[in-house]
């Protein structure tokens, strides 16, 4: 198997929307860990941030990065054309 990059890989990292909604998903991962700690840091979260809200996040998070994977993106296509 033979792996290659994209030519645009460092411009595909910065703009795309799988990888942005990969981070979200993995500081949403961690906002689920941490919750605890999160509370007692920023009391002010207390009402927006019920255990378990993160987790439901991720899954949206989950379903819409195949969907987004195959939406055109207008910025990385430029590219690929130049």
């Amino acid at each position: 198997m033979n792996i290659e990059l994209v030519p645009n890989w460092a411009r595909v990292l910065r703009r795309a929307w799988t990888v942005w909604l990969a981070v979200l998903s993995a500081l949403l991962a961690s906002a689920e860990i941490y919750h605890a700690e999160l509370v007692q840091l920023l009391p002010l979260l207390q009402g927006y941030l019920e255990p378990g809200t993160a987790i439901k996040l991720n899954l949206l998070l989950a379903v819409a990065m195949p969907v987004v994977r195959i939406i055109r993106q207008a910025k990385l296509d430029a590219d690929q054309a130049a």
